[in-house]
């Protein structure tokens, strides 16, 4: 009975590579290196299109009503900014009245500020936020 236990065991523990004591060919590291550094070579525009798809959600929302209307209108601009850096459609929150200053606002509040010395990308200065 012990015999039958152990020819059954030994059967389903078989070593599933024919040539156990023998190395992978160099054709086959060949072949395993390059799928590996293919999939490394696809990795940056997968994570990139991850990173987009969570940047148009996270965009896609309006900024909390417990800011400062300052605040909310730098966020639209900054949103803006994004979008168009990254290629992504610009949320229609980042349009709405509310999200545009009556009045400038300079963020650095430095007396010393000129048109020529402000840093400010366009879409910032059409909300009048200046710095």
């Amino acid at each position: 009975m012990r015999d039958e236990f152990e020819k059954s065991n030994s059967a389903k523990t078989k070593n599933p590579h024919p040539n156990p004591g023998s190395s992978l060919s160099s054709e086959s590291l060949t072949r395993a290196a390059d799928r590996l550094q293919d999939c490394l070579d696809a990795l940056p525009k997968v994570l990139l299109q991850v990173t987009l798809r969570h940047t148009a959600e996270f965009l896609a929302s309006e900024p909390p009503n417990n800011l400062s209307q300052r605040h909310r209108v730098f966020i639209a601009g900054l949103a803006e900014l994004l979008c168009h850096q990254l290629n992504l459609p610009t949320p229609a929150w980042t349009e709405k009245a509310e999200y545009f200053l009556s009045a400038e606002w300079d963020v650095r509040a430095t007396s010393a500020h000129t048109e020529e010395s402000d840093l400010a990308p366009p879409e910032f200065r059409r909300r009048k936020i200046r710095f």
